[in-house]
């Protein structure tokens, strides 16, 4: 049986004119989306476009778009589509910027562009797939690295040490194969998009790199090349293992003694206190920790809502309230935030 070309809000093409452009793009979208990912950001760039979702939300796109499939169906999807064109070029951000790395290396795209994206896959971080998904591609680092063919741009923020850790499985000790440009934009998270929309707009991001192969300038700065230092890479590594047995007593302990190591590391003192929190360590002996390093860094989602959910915990609800607010200015649709809001605005 054929494979569907058009399936609405998970495989769409969308074509200029009557007849294909040059170039295709592939927009792949991110975990739990309900439409399209970027698809207003790259509606008015001059190549054609195929926009797709996972279905499932939070498969990793590991079980195909319809029932029965896998990646290889989803790979002869865009094989198809992409026959009639010259060039593609493939973006996404997290779990589609995982996609976009994975396609890309698989159809040899001539560009790609992946925001914070997954190199390992496995419902064992908290970005990744469920439980009940059988992963077909745990590491797509060889996979990557070998795709000479295809000029790779990942980006992602410094705060986000598990994306830091997911990129660095790209290299191999200091080297980086020269067909993959690694940007590490500083004191930035997952939620880096916002604020490149913010400052320039997704759209003139995309079109700079994918056009012109440049890298804008905006205020933000980055850093390119190895996202963390041999001692520090150590630290994370110790860290996610960790994290993958969900032994937080032990992630707390071991970092308190690096958080004083590193002083000025504010990204480690988060992933340290989030640990204790996860531990069941007193709101109250985490409460003023957590509020500074927020207050450090405002626009860092993740510092904020630690913070609001340790002033909710010793039932601060004002300051919990204010903090919240915080994470709402940087995304009014936080899942656990509006939960909260609704256990604040209960009391």
């Amino acid at each position: 049986m054929a494979l569907a070309l058009h399936i609405p809000n998970v495989f769409e093409h969308h074509q200029i004119n009557e007849t294909p452009s040059h170039c295709l793009l592939v927009v792949f979208s991110a975990a739990n989306a309900s439409g399209f990912t970027f698809f207003r950001s790259t509606e008015e760039l001059e190549p054609d476009r195929l926009h797709i979702r996972d279905p499932e939300g939070n498969a990793w796109y590991q079980n195909g778009l319809s029932e029965g499939e896998c990646l290889d169906d989803i790979e002869a999807r865009i094989a198809e589509v992409a026959k009639n064109y010259r060039e593609v070029w493939m973006i996404g951000s997290s779990m589609g910027g995982y996609a976009a790395l994975y396609f890309g290396a698989r159809l040899k795209a001539k560009r790609v562009l992946a925001v914070a994206p997954q190199i390992i896959v496995g419902s064992r971080f908290s970005r990744g797939p469920r439980s009940d998904v059988a992963v077909q591609t745990p590491n797509i680092a060889d996979l990557v690295r070998g795709a000479t063919t295809t000029q790779y741009t990942i980006i992602f923020g410094s705060f986000d040490l598990i994306d830091t850790y997911n990129i660095a499985q790209l290299y191999t000790e200091d080297s980086m194969p020269l067909h993959i440009r690694v940007l590490q934009y500083e004191g930035q998270d997952h939620m880096l998009p916002v604020r490149l929309e913010q400052e320039y707009t997704l759209k003139r991001y995309f079109e700079m790199i994918l056009t012109k192969g440049s890298v804008p300038q905006i205020s933000i700065p980055y850093q390119e090349g190895r996202p963390l230092d041999e001692d520090k890479l150590s630290v994370l590594e110790r860290y996610v293992r960790y994290l993958v047995k969900k032994d937080f007593i032990g992630s707390y302990t071991e970092l308190q003694a690096e958080c004083l190591r590193f002083p000025d590391w504010h990204a480690l003192h988060y992933y340290w206190l989030l640990s204790g929190y996860r531990a069941g360590i007193p709101p109250a002996d985490l409460k003023e920790a957590a509020c500074n390093v927020s207050e450090r860094h405002p626009g860092a989602i993740d510092f904020a809502f630690l913070a609001a959910q340790c002033c909710e915990g010793t039932a601060d609800i004002e300051t919990a309230r204010f903090y919240l607010n915080r994470v709402f200015s940087i995304r009014k649709s936080h899942p656990a935030g509006r939960k909260m809001l609704e256990r604040l605005d209960a009391q």
